[in-house]
C-alpha cells in the first residue's frame, strides 16, 4: 500500500510538472502568433523543420543582445553582427534569425527578405529548447538561457533562466 501510495504521489508531480511545461509552451506559442501578424510575409520554420535540412543549406542568426548571446546560442549559429560582416557569402542558404520568442528576429527577417531566403525561427529560443534543441555556451552544452526578462522565463523545467 505504501508504494502504491509513494507512485501515486510522484505521478501527480510528475503530471503536475509537465503540464506547467506544456501551458509554458502553449504560451510561447500564442506569444509568437501575436507577433508573427507584424510581418505575415515572413515565412517561419520549426525546430522540427529545421531539422530536417542539410546543414550546409541554411544558416541561424542569433539577433539578441551581446547579453543574451553570452549566455547560451544555438548551434551553428552566428551573430548578427558576425552574419553583417560576411552577408554575401551567405546568398545561397536559407537565412534563419532567431530571438527570445521571435519578434525581434521577424524584424530583423523583413530586413532582408529583398535580398535572401529568409525564414523566421518559431518561438525563438525558448521554443527550440522546449522542442529538444540543443544551447551551447561556446564549445560546452548547456543549460542555460537568457530569457530576456522575468516576463519571458517559459522554459523548460531541466533548463536555467538567466535575465
Amino acid at each position: 500500500m505504501k508504494n502504491l501510495i509513494t507512485t501515486s504521489i510522484v505521478l501527480v508531480f510528475l503530471c503536475a510538472c509537465n503540464k506547467s511545461e506544456k501551458s509554458a509552451r502553449v504560451q510561447i506559442d500564442d506569444l509568437f502568433t501575436k507577433y508573427q501578424r507584424s510581418f505575415p510575409e515572413i515565412k517561419t520554420m520549426t525546430f522540427a523543420d529545421i531539422e530536417k535540412l542539410s546543414s550546409d543549406k541554411y544558416l541561424l542568426v542569433d539577433v539578441r543582445e551581446e547579453k543574451e548571446i553570452n549566455v547560451s546560442m544555438i548551434e551553428g549559429a552566428v551573430t548578427k553582427a558576425e552574419f553583417d560582416s560576411d552577408k554575401n557569402s551567405h546568398k545561397d542558404k536559407l537565412i534563419i534569425p532567431y530571438c527570445t520568442v521571435g519578434y525581434r528576429s521577424g524584424k530583423f527577417a523583413q530586413t532582408l527578405k529583398a535580398d535572401f531566403k529568409v525564414a523566421n525561427l518559431a518561438g525563438g529560443i525558448l521554443a527550440w529548447v522546449h522542442d529538444g534543441g540543443k544551447v551551447f555556451d561556446g564549445d560546452h552544452e548547456t543549460k542555460n538561457v537568457h530569457v530576456y526578462d522575468k516576463k519571458w522565463d517559459l522554459i523548460p523545467k531541466s533548463y536555467k533562466a538567466e535575465y
